[in-house]
């Protein structure tokens, strides 16, 4: 997936020069000065054209599954200041605008979200489009929890945009222990499922960083004192969110914690939820159909069975239009079965053999998937013994 910010221009911690086609050099007039950083202002109507365009152009020339929105909207404000868009709001009310001030910044954000997913759909359907918002809507959301109040502070309404459908899958930040008094983390969730009234994939996520690192998390800084949960907090969290309905799954922040393997955690979670593979839960709203059954054979000689398949006639595999084809296949799903259990792993639309070794096996199988994950019928074999 592809992941934006769509209105952070520079980062304090960016190393080279902005290019002299930067848009802050372009454009400075779209352009405001707050907390160290350079921010696109969402009130210029330039300024979310600006990146509606950077968005979609990627999704028009690249093979992406996803395009994805972090919890970057109007920026976390500092305590000391306003975010500076004076000039963007006089512009509205001289133009006869009635919202009030706060209703008016939610309102550019609300017609930028819509219009990302909606252009997005018109080029490739298929193509996820995600937010990842705070994970607190409105403080007493539900009845208990306290914290930042995402809709008057970065005047992101996520409930709205989930409530209406206008994302594919949405990944609340949980970001707080299972147990914490003020943000738990159950309730939070529980609360965010009882939400997606149009049955998106509500996915939260899940603090992997804060795994064992005691590090500063700017440099020159003292270590973040919340830096110390063991794996073993991620591993309930993981576990919690099975054991609740509604929700699909867990997005870890960030895979650097699981490639170090802090704290032991990735493998904590290999050992524990995540010993046997899964996939990605379908997207029966989007368009298309599940896949034609592959045509397969298979074969076993020496130490190996080899799987060979290739899609139905007159069907494609994945290609950069985005699977917009009723029944293209996006992935191939292939199968083993020793003893009582099957386990199985995804293969690239490209690929056309798999192969296992041959003792104990006892059936093998492959199915095409498509790109909203619809899995069609399955070509099942028993090899010779």
């Amino acid at each position: 997936h592809a992941w934006f910010n769509p209105f952070r221009a520079r980062h304090f911690e960016s190393k080279l020069p902005d290019a002299p086609s930067h848009i802050s050099n372009t454009r400075p007039d779209l352009v405001r000065d707050y907390t160290n950083l350079k921010w696109l202002d969402p009130g210029e109507r330039e300024a979310q054209e600006h990146s509606l365009r950077v968005m979609l152009d990627v999704v028009r020339r690249y093979d992406i599954d996803g395009l994805h929105i972090d919890d970057y909207f109007y920026p976390y404000p500092d305590g000391k200041s306003a975010f500076p868009d004076d000039s963007s709001w006089e512009t509205y009310v001289a133009g006869g605008g009635a919202l009030a001030r706060d209703d008016w910044r939610r309102f550019n954000i609300n017609s930028f979200v819509r219009r990302m997913y909606d252009e997005t759909k018109k080029i490739k359907p298929m193509v996820k489009v995600g937010i990842s918002p705070f994970g607190i809507w409105r403080p007493g959301h539900p009845a208990g929890v306290e914290g930042m109040d995402a809709t008057q502070k970065l005047f992101a309404d996520a409930r709205l945009w989930l409530n209406e459908g206008w994302l594919d899958y949405c990944v609340p930040q949980l970001y707080w222990k299972i147990d914490a008094p003020k943000q738990p983390y159950v309730k939070l969730l529980e609360w965010w499922t009882s939400e997606n009234k149009k049955g998106r994939l509500l996915v939260p996520g899940n603090y992997a960083s804060r795994v064992a690192t005691g590090k500063a998390s700017v440099a020159g800084k003292a270590p973040d004192p919340r830096s110390n949960w063991g794996a073993g907090e991620i591993v309930a969290q993981v576990e919690a969110t099975r054991a609740s309905r509604g929700a699909s799954g867990n997005v870890m922040f960030s895979m650097i914690a699981l490639k170090e393997n802090r704290g032991g955690l990735a493998d904590a979670l290999r050992a524990g939820p995540y010993r046997e593979r899964a996939i990605v839960p379908a997207m029966d709203w989007l368009p298309g159909g599940k896949p034609a059954k592959p045509v397969a054979s298979v074969s076993a000689e020496g130490e190996a069975v080899t799987l060979r398949f290739a899609p139905a006639e007159g069907k494609t595999m994945g290609t950069a239009a985005g699977g917009t084809i009723s029944g293209e296949v996006r992935w191939w799903v292939v199968g083993e079965k020793r003893g009582e259990a099957w386990t199985v792993r995804t293969l690239p639309a490209a690929n056309r053999t798999w192969s296992t070794p041959r003792e104990g096996v006892v059936g093998v199988a492959v199915s095409a998937m498509d790109a909203g994950g619809r899995l069609g019928e399955w070509a099942v074999f028993v090899p010779r013994p």
